[in-house]
């Protein structure tokens, strides 16, 4: 990620986030506590141009989305990893219809995360 667009106040706990509150949080601070991956889902998951809510819960939520995602992608690496790549060339290319169900699936879930985008940048919902 080279560039970051958040343009809605950070609140802390509540309150606006502001030196003389003295709950002012650097990037540099955060990254000391939590993973840039973490930082990164934790703003996705709020709407770019409205208040932001930094808390124990909402980190905790990019957290738990964080394993979520870790967990999956470790499992469809797994799962390639155990398939040798000469047997892909030797299996036909014929779908079932489970294969046909998950790729009207995919290709639903694709169009409604494209939507989400379109629509000022939803990114909550297209997390979700």
């Amino acid at each position: 990620v080279n560039y970051f667009f958040h343009a809605g106040h950070l609140h802390i706990k509540g309150l606006k986030m502001s030196k003389s509150l003295k709950n002012f949080v650097t990037i540099r601070q955060a990254l000391e506590e939590h993973s840039a991956s973490q930082i990164r889902l934790l703003f996705l998951m709020q709407n770019w141009d409205r208040p932001m809510l930094y808390s124990d819960q909402m980190v905790d939520d990019a957290k738990s989305k964080e394993s979520m995602l870790k967990n999956f992608f470790g499992t469809v690496k797994g799962l390639l990893r155990d398939i040798p790549a000469e047997k892909f060339a030797a299996v036909g290319q014929n779908w079932s219809q489970d294969e046909y169900q998950l790729s009207s699936d995919f290709s639903g879930c694709q169009a409604k995360v494209h939507a989400a985008l379109c629509n000022n940048f939803d990114t909550p919902t297209a997390m979700e």
